[in-house]
């Protein structure tokens, strides 16, 4: 029993490691907002066995265009990060 346990772990950890390959490959040609609506489309069918694991391997891949895409919706010119670090 517990070898079939631990077979499957093994097993799952393999399959989200495809995840994570895969967003990661697609992200060379998808924007941000691509990839989070498959990573949603991949939690929404299920198929993710440890979702905590593909998303802190990706988050930052997945979180790319949204800090420009919010600054552009509220008319914010410039770097947020720029002007972070020009004030300390």
């Amino acid at each position: 029993m517990k070898h079939t346990k631990m077979l499957v772990m093994f097993w799952d950890l393999v399959n989200d490691k495809e995840y994570i390959d895969a967003i990661k490959e697609v992200s060379e040609f998808a924007s941000g907002y691509q990839l989070r609506r498959l990573f949603v489309t991949l939690l929404s069918m299920n198929t993710i066995s440890k979702p905590d694991i593909v998303w802190n391997s990706t988050w930052s891949i997945l979180c790319d265009g949204i800090l420009y895409q919010k600054r552009k919706e509220m008319n914010l010119p410039g770097n947020l990060y720029c002007d972070l670090f020009n004030s300390i």
